[in-house]
């Protein structure tokens, strides 16, 4: 059955059509009222949709305290190396108003030299 070719299911399907359209007369000729239409195969199921079991009350509960549980062992406690080492952090240095104009005035000289010797680019 999955070795079929194309046409081979082009086929098989037209002639589906065919059978369910023929059924559909009988049963109007008889008075019967129409099938149900049949129900999707699993695997043809949109992405999305949820299949299976719902989980119970009890079941979430569960999960939700074992999920609180592995979030607190990530946390940092106030006690812990780790909060310690967050609190001593040193501040983060910045360079004073003179120290920049200096790197600034360096910055130029380089490229007035760069320039000077016809360089597009330095180095």
């Amino acid at each position: 059955m999955t070795n079929l070719s194309l046409t081979q299911l082009r086929q098989a399907v037209s002639i589906k059509e065919r059978i369910d359209g023929l059924q559909q007369e009988l049963n109007q000729i008889l008075g019967r009222p129409a099938a149900a239409a049949p129900q999707a195969a699993p695997s043809a199921i949109t992405p999305g949709v949820r299949r299976g079991r719902k989980r119970s009350t009890a079941v979430r509960a569960r999960m939700a305290a074992a999920q609180r549980a592995r979030w607190a062992d990530k946390k940092p406690r106030t006690n812990s190396v780790v909060a310690v080492a967050v609190k001593t952090r040193k501040r983060k240095r910045h360079f004073s108003p003179e120290a920049l104009e200096r790197i600034s005035a360096a910055a130029k000289a380089r490229w007035a030299k760069a320039k000077a010797s016809g360089k597009r680019q330095l180095g």
